[in-house]
């Protein structure tokens, strides 16, 4: 079977990866991806307000992976305005991988504060 996605930001597609599972597999090949980090938006509640934006880092607790695939996997790398991922050079892909992952969210963190004038 195979899987792929892609990543676009404005008409510039900045990202292509496909991913051909081959078997099943018992394990992740890295135990810690680092991070989970997301924006809390809090929109304004009047005229003339800013919305307010939080940074936050996700506290995470009974973590678990569960339906892993493992097999071989392609990846392209384009640019795209301010993006410059194309300065990246993928030496070689060591494989690729489908899993599902679950954890309990404990909390968060604040990175930054921000405020903005834009309704999205």
């Amino acid at each position: 079977m195979k899987i792929g996605g892609y990543v676009v930001r404005g008409s510039s597609l900045l990202m292509k990866i496909r991913v051909t599972l081959r078997e099943r597999g018992d394990k992740l090949p890295v135990s810690n991806f680092g991070p989970t980090l997301t924006i809390r938006r809090f929109p304004s509640t009047g005229e003339g307000e800013l919305d307010v934006l939080e940074y936050v880092v996700v506290e995470k607790g009974e973590n678990r992976t569960a339906d892993i695939w493992r097999g071989d996997a392609e990846l392209v790398l384009n640019s795209g305005v301010n993006d410059e991922l194309n300065l990246l050079h993928v030496v070689k892909v060591l494989g690729g991988y489908f899993y599902r992952s679950f954890f309990k969210i404990l909390g968060t963190r604040l990175v930054k504060l921000m405020y903005s004038n834009s309704s999205v």
